[in-house]
């Protein structure tokens, strides 16, 4: 029966392990120094410990592979992780805290077991080589244990704490150091075998791997080396400021020290120092990889990084948040969408705009933190900040402008805060037991003294009068002062020091609360009598807050947690989920419904229902500008620089954001939450219940030429393997046989390589073909091509360097077929590009330039832009191209999206197609080239450096009043769709997309904008020293202009780079003195004009009508147009003509005007000919050039 539960158990791990639900890791890392750090047995992955020393702050360990994934955090301990291991098979891992526990967890996260007994926190824990048994080192002892948690021994180590602890590489002795100096050999029975005395303090000791030596750290700057009979073999010295953990290489050969000071020494046995890295830090622990070749290093500034032992850094593991001090919430003004404010541990304060989806990184002048914000009846904000290195008080905006100064007396202003008086903000700063008060326009209105000010101080309401802690009477009272300096009330009854204080929204009452041991909440009135007293919290009570009605009270708390409590002391909610100290609470009155918000060390903010206690969303602020937003069922929204940190975990998979995005990812989430979009947060509650079908697991090798896979079919079954070569797919399913173990020959991708070293990459997916595997790579040196070979393919390109050449296929549609789609610039921005390329590329490339127009215009069946004719170009491209070549294409014309989900495609719409509907799977295969037909073509053509440019409209929708345009970029659809093309082609992608006809074809320069954006650039706006055209700069110049060049026509144009990981730019021309780029000048904008005959009210000369087509035929020049015709009645600071006419005879009288938008620009007045109305449309033109 026991061989059957554990047959069975055992399969229910398998079985949990390989279905694992994802789950999204944000870039938060260590919110706390780096205590220890271990490598797995077989170096995948890497363990650290963490924690802080202020009362309340948790400790966690976190598990990482190697490329830097956070994969598992091990949540648990009360206080800081001060010591961690992997078990001998990997399997499980060991933390030790100083709560006084250790704990064993597998690698999925679980507690398997907890091991209580020391009576102080522990310093050390580690397992016996053969991974029966733990160790554990604190207090006065070490304690030995079984698995099942058991105590077998305790050795009572001396009179001072134990501060490190480890078996023998034989598992037979245990080595131990305490605070006095010693370390001790004892055996598993606890007998004493050895001591080794000669430090004054030792931090860490570790064995040899071969078990005949011992090192010893010291505080003292010291290591030394013994032999394991207690002789000193040899002292080294100059640790700087101490010697504070040290390791064995696993050759036994030398070994690595670190240092308080922030250096890395490295030593042989014999007393030679081989090395000393300068790494900036206090040096917290330090261990080998198993293989010996780099160090794992983890330091007190929350960072975690793997060297090489040349020094080298070769990955840093660092959060991209901080802890949040402060947080407040600025309602929505008729100027202003709400905002949060949220200050951080490294003074900066976060602006966070809701509707922007934005957050500006602040810091107050000198560098202060940010204390509080005004927020006027613009959008004007108004920052307060104190505590700078030159001690003042400063008002500023939020561009970090500074308003005033005021320097301090002589010790520093100690806090600050604004005063609402009549709805203008006064400012009132304490130094010491000074007061003094200014307005907004640097006006001191009064200064006073008061004994004892503390500085947390609280204003009125109204503005004429504060309360604050009185210092000098233990800081257990707190005073109610008016402006003048006068007492209005003292209030007691405290019996530990206060350290928050609010007034309620009438202020009429007090809310306070203590630390220490008190932990008390008290409400009180404006006559210091006490209503109501409470207690619930574990530790200290940071922040207080009222309701926004008055009627509940929120407290935030150093024991992770927040309350809502009624006004006479009933615990409403408990708020858990924070991991560390609670700093700073507040009510978020929002349309959505009133939640609770607290800010947190451990880099979070939250948002909580106040009805139902539940958590509505966690915020974290990312780096200086980025965020992430995230709900309890995994939905979130981000910006783009935070996303590109972040990724799904499922078991111990990393699983690429992308792949999921389309799941989990809510643009406007917050929004929603907070009730100013109304739109419905979507149901993912069903899709959380499904596990993720997640891909073969990859083996492989090369030997010689011939490629060995093996893989392990997991959960989600057998789908393609693709084959990558640089970065680029040159085989997309190498696995047609559904073959488990294969292997390849690698001659047969010869054309692919590049001379010396290539990188290998192999792709596996699920069955269903959507979800695929990180890269697993190799290194292949393919045999250097040679001439008479015997190959009788005369189109295979040789391999070797050459001198490259530069392919581009650029490709215009402004015809297709009826009249719906037509466009006017995308022929003609084509022909501009293929100018600009052939110019700019001969003067790098000289003859090697290979271009190809293909438009709807096109003079010869050939140069027409039709499906065929476009994989015709690319099939003879890869003929011809080497490795060392570049391809460029360029798409201008229609382009749209069609398919659902992961699934969905790009189609570029040729000029045989009538209409945008894509139902018909014929036209789809004849009439549009879609993404996957560009990755097919692409990937055919070994041109290792790739470019794609895609100027779109999106839609054929001609809309009629500019109010209805609503502009957009790409669709998240398209951006998934080309960011597959890119992942698998390794191409450079720059993509804009107009949101519509009238939006793509408004511009004012005869141009798409994107289009002119890169003209201009190559122009000499974008590019380098010595006037080469580099893409990579080349896109980001486009993708910052294109939407300051939509602002003139009120749209909204984001173009979306994308470039291959680790993919470096390169030149694909050079613009000297004889390269002329055919750039357009800025053009007006016309729209339909309007003339009536005086006497008919009616237009019957067609004069409307004949200027109209007149326009049209100017606009089709493009960018050698005078001007630009638009077919709508309304647009942004468009010019338009309306006039009048009269008829007498055959001579026609007309008086007219010239708006700009509704705004009159100049009269005129002539005649002209009944029977020459195309004469007179031309004399209304030149009246009206001259006005312009």
């Amino acid at each position: 029966m026991k061989h059957t539960i554990a047959f069975f158990l055992f399969f229910l791990t398998l079985n949990i392990i390989a279905a694992q639900k994802p789950h999204l890791v944000i870039p938060i890392g260590n919110t706390q120094g780096v205590t220890d750090v271990a490598y797995s047995p077989d170096g995948k992955y890497m363990l650290t410990g963490s924690g802080g020393l202020m009362i309340g702050a948790s400790g966690i360990a976190v598990l990482w592979d190697t490329l830097g994934h956070e994969l598992q955090v091990f949540r648990g301990h009360e206080s800081a992780v001060s010591a961690v291991a992997f078990s001998p098979n990997g399997k499980q891992v060991l933390t030790g805290s100083s709560d006084q526990t250790a704990k064993l967890w597998d690698l999925q996260g679980r507690e398997i077991q907890t091991f209580r007994g020391h009576s102080f926190g522990i310093s050390a824990v580690a397992f016996s080589p053969d991974g029966k048994y733990i160790l554990t080192g604190g207090d006065e002892t070490a304690r030995l244990w079984d698995l099942q948690g058991k105590q077998i021994r305790v050795i009572k180590t001396g009179n001072r704490s134990v501060r490190a602890a480890v078996f023998s590489p034989n598992g037979k002795q245990i080595l131990t150091a305490t605070d006095d100096g010693t370390a001790k050999l004892w055996s598993l029975q606890g007998q004493l075998l050895q001591t080794f005395k000669e430090h004054l303090e030792i931090e860490d000791v570790a064995f040899s791997p071969d078990g005949k030596y011992i090192l010893t750290s010291s505080w003292f700057e010291t290591v030394k080396l013994w032999d394991i009979q207690g002789k000193e073999l040899h002292t080294f010295e100059g640790h700087n400021l101490g010697a504070t953990t040290v390791c064995f290489s696993p050759d036994g050969k030398q070994f690595v020290v670190g240092c308080k000071g922030g250096q890395i020494k490295f030593w042989d046995l014999e007393g030679n120092e081989i090395k000393t890295l300068e790494y900036g830090e206090w040096v917290q622990a330090v261990c080998y990889a198993p293989d010996g070749k780099t160090i794992l290093v983890g330091g007190r500034d929350r960072s975690t990084k793997i060297l090489d032992l040349q020094g080298r850094n070769i990955r840093t593991i660092r959060g991209h948040s901080e802890g949040v001090l402060s947080v407040d919430f600025l309602p929505a003004n008729p100027a202003q969408g709400p905002r949060f404010l949220f200050g951080s541990d490294d003074k900066t304060t976060r602006l966070w705009d809701v509707e922007a989806r934005e957050n500006i990184a602040l810091q107050g002048p000198g560098g202060g933190l940010i204390s509080e914000a005004f927020s006027l009846a613009d959008k004007e904000l108004l920052l307060l900040s104190s505590g700078a290195g030159d001690g003042a008080v400063k008002l500023s905006d939020y561009r970090g402008q500074e308003r005033w100064s005021k320097p301090p007396a002589r010790f520093g202003f100690e806090g600050a805060c604004f005063l609402h008086v009549d709805g203008r903000p006064q400012i009132l700063a304490t130094e010491r037991d000074v007061v003094t008060i200014w307005d907004a326009g640097d006006n001191q209105l009064r200064t006073f003294e008061y004994k004892g000010l503390g500085g947390h101080i609280v204003p009125a309401p109204d503005g004429k009068s504060f309360v604050v802690p009185i210092n000098n009477r233990n800081g257990y009272e707190f005073d109610r002062i008016d402006l003048n300096g006068q007492l209005m009330q003292t209030f007691k009854g405290h019996s530990d020091m206060i350290k928050a204080l609010a007034f309620s929204p009438d202020g009429q009452r007090i809310v306070s609360a203590s630390g220490g041991d008190e932990n008390t909440v008290k409400i009180w009135d404006l006559q210091g009598h006490q209503l109501k007293s409470f207690k619930g919290h574990k530790l200290p009570i940071s922040s207080v807050a009222f309701s926004p009605d008055g009627q509940q009270v929120l407290t935030g708390s150093w024991d992770n947690t927040a309350k809502l409590w009624d006004l006479n002391g009933q615990l409403i909610h408990t708020f858990q989920g924070h991991t560390d100290a609670i700093n700073e609470v507040a009510f978020v009155a929002a349309d959505g419904g009133l939640l609770a918000l607290t800010g947190s060390s451990d880099n979070t903010a939250k948002l909580w229902d106040v009805q139902t206690g539940a958590l509505r969303a966690t915020l974290v602020a990312v780096d200086a500008t980025d965020w992430v937003v995230i709900i309890p069922d995994g939905l979130f929204d981000a910006s783009p620089g935070a996303m590109r940190l972040m990724y799904f975990v499922a078991g111990l998979e990393v699983i690429e954001l992308e792949q999921l995005k389309e799941r989990y990812f809510e643009p406007g989430l917050l929004s929603k939450i907070l009730g100013t979009v109304k739109e419905q947060i979507r149901d993912v509650s069903a899709m959380n219940k499904v596990e993720v079908p997640l891909y073969p697991e990859i083996t492989a090798s090369v030997k010689e030429d011939q490629l060995t896979i093996q893989l392990k079919v997991r959960s989600g079954g057998l789908g393609k393997l693709s084959l990558f070569i640089n970065g680029k797919e040159v085989d997309e399913n190498l696995n047609t046989g559904s073959k488990t173990d294969y292997a390849i020959d690698l001659k047969t991708y010869e054309k692919y390589y590049l001379p010396g070293v290539n990188t290998l990459a192999l792709r596996a997916y699920n069955s269903d073909n959507w979800l695929k595997s990180p890269a697993y790579e190799l290194a292949y040196t393919p045999p250097a091509a040679s001439k008479g070979t015997g190959s009788n393919n005369t189109e295979q390109p040789t391999l070797g360097p050459g001198k490259p050449q530069l392919f581009a296929i650029v490709v215009g549609t402004s015809d297709y077929s009826g009249t719906q789609l037509d466009l006017r610039f995308p022929d003609l921005d084509a022909l501009a590009i293929s100018q600009a390329l052939q110019a700019a590329g001969k003067a790098l490339f000289a003859d090697r330039v290979h271009l190809r127009l293909l438009t709807s215009g096109g003079k010869a069946p050939a140069e027409m832009a039709s499906k065929k004719n476009i994989a015709a170009t690319f099939a003879d491209f890869a003929k011809q191209a080497k490795p060392t070549d570049i391809l460029l294409i360029y798409f201008s014309g229609h382009g749209i999206n069609y398919g659902n989900a992961e699934k969905s495609q790009f189609y570029y719409l040729t000029k045989d197609i009538a209409s945008p509907d894509l139902d018909d799977p014929d036209v789809r295969k004849n009439y549009t080239v879609s993404s996957d037909d560009l990755t097919q073509w692409l990937t055919a053509i070994p041109a290792q450096k790739q470019v794609m440019i895609l100027d779109a409209c999106n839609s054929g929708k001609v809309v009629e009043a500019f109010a209805a345009i609503g502009a957009r970029g790409l669709s998240s659809s398209q951006i998934r769709a080309f960011d597959r093309m890119k992942d698998r082609t390794g191409m450079f992608i720059l993509t804009g997309a107009a949101a519509d006809k009238v939006s793509f074809e408004a511009s004012q320069f005869g141009q798409g904008l994107l289009t002119y954006s890169l003209l201009q650039g190559m122009s000499g706006l974008a590019l380098t020293s010595d006037k080469r055209v580099d893409v990579l700069t080349l896109f980001q110049y486009a993708r910052d202009q294109v939407p300051e060049l939509a602002k003139s026509i009120r749209q909204v144009q984001i173009p979306v780079l994308a470039f291959p990981q680790g993919g470096a730019s390169f030149d694909i021309g050079v613009v000297d003195a004889g390269v002329k780029i055919p750039l357009a000048q800025v053009k007006p904008v016309f729209i339909r004009n309007v003339f009536q005959d005086e006497n008919s009210f009616d237009d019957a000369l067609g004069l409307t009508n004949t200027l109209a087509g007149y326009f049209q035929e100017i606009t089709a020049r493009g960018a050698q147009a005078d001007l630009i015709y638009v077919d709508v009645n309304e647009y942004e600071n468009a010019y338009s003509i309306k006039g009048l006419y009269s008829v007498d005879g055959n001579t026609v009288n007309v008086r007219g005007r010239l708006f700009q938008g509704k705004t009159p620009k100049g009269e005129f007045s002539l005649s002209g000919k009944k029977d020459k109305i195309p004469a007179l449309v031309e004399a209304i033109v030149d009246k009206v050039a001259g006005m312009l």
